[in-house]
């Protein structure tokens, strides 16, 4: 049986990425008496060759109804396909079925819920990150079973060994069935110096997906009381960003400086800070995971669930005796020959003869329609090869393999493509840019003389440009499809507030089903267009500001004349800064980066003795401003909290600071020293 998920309709290629199979008897064909070992231990997924098998296991199994399987998929693109075999006697489950291998190593933590009333709240992950309940039962999911929180007592204590102590990259997802959104609801939490994820913080923002680091940041949409909802945040340590999902879609982004802790066990349906926050209702499928998810893995998430038949389809099982056999692309291609290759996965119920079929067209299974034919005679199960010769150069070919017992004939599902030729790769589009995300482009074409059927496409991605940093990975892998005469493949690039110069991605073909080449092409990635303004002592405010021979006298002036994104870069030295109508001296109402070049040691900016006013005041509307390598001297009313400036009050005007921070002297006269990244003083120093 095949399934096919034509459902995953976005352009990136998800890797390792675990989707849901359901078997039921509403698959035409299927019966659970097809399954000859134990209960199901014969069955078997492999990737669309029909010939590498792939991890799975099983959260339920149903025989009088539906059972739910995981399968991962090595990579998931648009109509990927893999393959269930089962109907074999004598066989042992494989060993993925129990030890965690369907979830890679970015999954902390995989808690399917769906164990009962009784006994742990098992970890799907080789981590083995185990659930104790409190109080919590068994419930119906949005997949199998679930877990019911009453929402005053109930929650599940994981532990806090070291693969939960998530310092960098984060996604957490889950589904929640709420009966009520009223007050704090817990969802999972580590909660101390780490992280607390909750509905409606404090008592307030009802029913909205929130997440604390050092500062509650929240997400937009309110949770449907009595409904099923997925809820997903991802936290980037690179962008400094925390992103809200709903339903699979963004639903709101922050700014988030400070990366998570490690202290606290992890807790699964309350707040965990010594208990509170619990919640009400049904919860099923909790997932930790040390890396930052994208929009598309995220909604692909969702839509697995949540639509799952559209999402993959799973073909009319293949009953009976007769053999079964792939088709696999061809290798060694030269100019006048090629090795066919196909794979018996299986004979069937009786010795099996397997055949070639080759020629410049696709006859499909009219064995009279090929121009050649290689018998390989009777085979057992695995790998057939032959060399064929005489070909004409430039010319595509097609092959198809079948395998014939005495219960019948069985073709390959597809047929495959070789290239007497040489593809041609060029950029098409050298030029990428972070300003507007504009993508650069390859393209990969063969003459128009070559177009009757696909033909895979193998390549490798170097350059100086990080794939998921500087622009979204590429999966190695594409085709040019039947009647086209090229593909293109896009390099999409992906924004930060880096002032990095133009990095390359440089697109290499590798050995597929042509004639061997190793051309190669670049597309470079520029920067956002940010502009770079300069401060000095020695500076005029008269100047342009655009060097350092024609720097600004003042910090004010320059954050005046920048725009979003820019980066004002301030040189050694004090400044003093003065404040109108009762506001701010620095008001950061845009996303601007202002830098002491020389770290807070050296770089000072001061308040005058006898005013009154807060130096420094980041607004809402600028998530992503940032302050670094500065003395904060002779503040208004300053006291630190966790990496944030507050007035006495408890009003936030929202400093963001980074790495860390010293308070020193009175509140009167208050000094707050701001250091400088690593990164930000070696690209000053041009190192």
């Amino acid at each position: 049986m095949s399934i096919t998920f034509s459902g995953y309709t976005r352009s990136e290629p998800l890797t390792n990425f675990p989707v849901l199979v359901i078997f039921s008897t509403n698959i035409t064909g299927f019966s659970y008496s097809q399954f000859l070992s134990a209960a199901n231990d014969d069955l078997r997924f492999t990737d669309e060759s029909e010939t590498n098998e792939i991890n799975y296991e099983i959260e339920t199994w149903d025989t009088n109804g539906f059972s739910h399987v995981w399968v991962q998929v090595p990579v998931l693109t648009n109509h990927a396909r893999i393959w269930a075999f089962w109907g074999k006697a004598s066989q042992s489950a494989p060993p993925c079925r129990t030890n965690g291998a369907t979830w890679d190593a970015t999954f902390r933590g995989v808690w399917h819920l769906a164990e009962g009333s009784s006994g742990s709240n098992l970890d799907s992950t080789a981590y083995c990150n185990h659930g104790a309940r409190n109080g919590n039962v068994a419930s119906s999911g949005i997949i199998a079973g679930a877990q019911e929180f009453n929402g005053s007592s109930a929650y599940i204590n994981c532990g806090n060994a070291t693969s939960l102590q998530v310092t960098t990259n984060l996604t957490l997802s889950i589904w929640i069935k709420p009966d009520t959104i009223a007050g704090e609801r817990g969802l999972a939490s580590k909660w101390g110096s780490s992280w607390c994820w909750v509905i409606g913080h404090d008592g307030t923002d009802l029913g909205r997906n929130a997440l604390y680091f050092n500062g509650w940041k929240v997400g937009n949409t309110v949770c449907s009381v009595g409904a099923w909802n997925h809820l997903a945040v991802t936290y980037s340590d690179q962008l400094d960003v925390m992103q809200f999902y709903y339903n699979g879609a963004p639903d709101g982004s922050a700014a988030q400086t400070q990366n998570p802790g490690t202290s606290a066990n992890l807790e699964i349906g309350r707040r965990q800070n010594g208990g509170g926050g619990y919640f009400d209702g049904v919860i099923d499928e909790v997932r930790v995971e040390a890396a930052t998810r994208s929009s598309n893995w995220i909604w692909a998430c969702w839509m697995n669930i949540a639509s799952n038949s559209a999402f993959g389809a799973c073909s009319a099982v293949k009953l009976g005796g007769t053999p079964s056999v792939s088709c696999l692309p061809a290798t060694g291609v030269t100019v006048d020959a090629a090795c066919l290759k196909g794979w018996i996965v299986s004979t069937g119920l009786a010795d099996s003869a397997a055949f070639v079929f080759w020629g410049r067209w696709d006859a499909g299974q009219d064995m009279g329609g090929w121009e050649h034919t290689n018998d390989f005679g009777v085979c057992q199960e695995g790998a057939l090869c032959t060399n064929i010769s005489g070909l004409v150069a430039d010319t595509l070919y097609v092959c198809r393999f079948a395998a014939s017992n005495q219960y019948g004939m069985s073709w390959s599902e597809t047929a495959e493509a070789l290239y007497t030729g040489q593809p041609v790769l060029s950029a098409s589009d050298p030029d990428a840019s972070e300003t507007g995300l504009d993508p650069g482009e390859f393209s990969i074409a063969r003459p128009s003389s070559a177009t009757g059927a696909l033909l895979r496409i193998n390549y490798s991605i170097s350059g100086s440009a990080t794939a998921g940093a500087d622009f979204a990975p590429l999966s190695g892998t594409t085709a040019i499809s039947a009647g086209a005469t090229n593909v293109l493949v896009l390099v999409s690039p992906l924004f930060d507030y880096e002032i990095e110069g133009p990095e390359t991605v440089v697109m290499t073909l590798t050995n597929g089903p042509y004639v061997a080449t190793f051309a190669a092409a670049t597309v470079t990635v520029a920067d956002a267009a940010h502009a770079t303004w300069y401060v000095a002592p020695s500076g005029s405010d008269l100047n342009g500001g655009t060097s350092w021979g024609d720097a600004l006298a003042t910090p004010s002036n320059a954050l005046f004349r920048a725009s979003a994104g820019d980066t004002i870069i301030v040189s050694n030295g004090t400044y003093n800064v003065y404040a109108t109508n009762g506001g701010s001296a620095l008001v950061f109402d845009r996303n601007v980066r202002m830098i002491g070049s020389g770290g807070p040691a050296a770089t000072i900016l001061r308040r005058p003795g006898g005013d009154s006013y807060r130096i420094v005041e980041i607004t809402a509307g600028a998530p992503e401003a940032l302050i670094a390598g500065f003395t904060i001297r002779g503040g208004k009313d300053c006291a630190v909290q966790t990496g944030r400036c507050r007035r006495s009050h408890g009003r936030r005007y929202g400093l963001e600071l980074l790495d860390h921070l010293q308070q020193l002297g009175s509140a009167a006269d208050a000094e707050l020293q701001v250091p400088c990244s690593r990164r930000d003083h070696e690209r000053r120093s041009g190192r």
